[in-house]
């Protein structure tokens, strides 16, 4: 349920990719409304709704939601573009569902997938952590001597990339800002993309842990860490482990340890 026809049709094609049924018109005009979406559902039963919040009509996707949850008694998903406190307590109006933010519609194609795109699988079909990962990021090119400075290689645009979890390195804030992200790969190559560092965390799967606020490892490709300085050294870089983020992160390095010796 989305009232922007290009979003729309890339959700559509998003689902549809993934081997997923989307409840669509058969004149393949977008479903906009409070209206639409009733006189839809009464025709083509769905099992989950992701819904924008603020659709055309006099209705908005609040009542929709309502509307679904009291007749088809099946899951809701809101869609905003504002992640407020207000919106929040919408969602956990319907016992804590989910709230997806999107992504901020002033850069070309980074508003496909709407800023999570792969924890929706996660949450639809429960699936487990992904041995390869599709993603749209902008490929960056990192300083050998400071990881956090990156520049941008080819288009500045988000493409498809598919990435071989097992050989992603570490995850950090880019620029300090909370839902830029770069994955560091092999050799100097990072992906920029729009994420939440936990949601990639929970998508990657228990080898990966958040050391800082603004980083997270690959348990298995941390070639050493100094618990004296609260370090750990990733590909050639030294990663700083936070106070409060120690005693976990050297607990599951012992664990990794333990069972290799195993």
């Amino acid at each position: 349920m989305e009232d922007d026809a290009g979003t729309y049709k890339n959700l559509k094609d998003f689902f549809t990719d993934y081997g997923l049924s989307v409840v669509a018109r058969k004149d393949g005009k977008i479903v906009d409304s409070f209206d639409k979406a009733v006189k839809l559902l009464e025709e083509y039963p769905a099992d989950i709704a992701l819904l924008d919040i603020d659709i055309n009509g006099d209705k908005n996707g609040l009542e929709l939601g309502r509307h679904i949850v009291d007749c088809y008694k099946i899951p809701v998903i809101f869609l905003t573009g504002q992640d407020t406190l207000k919106n929040r307590l919408i969602a956990d109006e319907f016992a804590h569902l989910p709230l997806i933010e999107k992504l901020s519609k002033t850069t070309p194609n980074e508003l496909l997938m709407k800023s999570i795109n792969f924890t929706w699988t996660k949450i639809l079909l429960a699936t487990p952590p992904a041995q390869d990962m599709e993603i749209r990021a902008v490929e960056m090119k990192v300083d050998a001597e400071n990881f956090d400075i990156a520049e941008t290689v080819g288009d500045s645009y988000p493409v498809k990339t598919i990435l071989d979890c097992s050989r992603i390195y570490f995850i950090s804030s880019f620029s300090g800002a909370r839902n830029s992200m770069l994955i560091h790969a092999p050799g100097s190559k990072a992906y920029r993309m729009r994420n939440n560092m936990d949601q990639l965390i929970t998508l990657l799967g228990k080898d990966f842990m958040r050391i800082s606020k603004f980083a997270a490892v690959n348990l298995k490709a941390v070639l050493q860490y100094n618990e004296k300085e609260r370090t750990c050294m990733v590909k050639h870089y030294t990663l700083r482990v936070g106070k409060n983020y120690w005693d976990n992160f050297a607990a599951a390095m012992q664990q990794l340890q333990k069972t290799k010796g195993d």
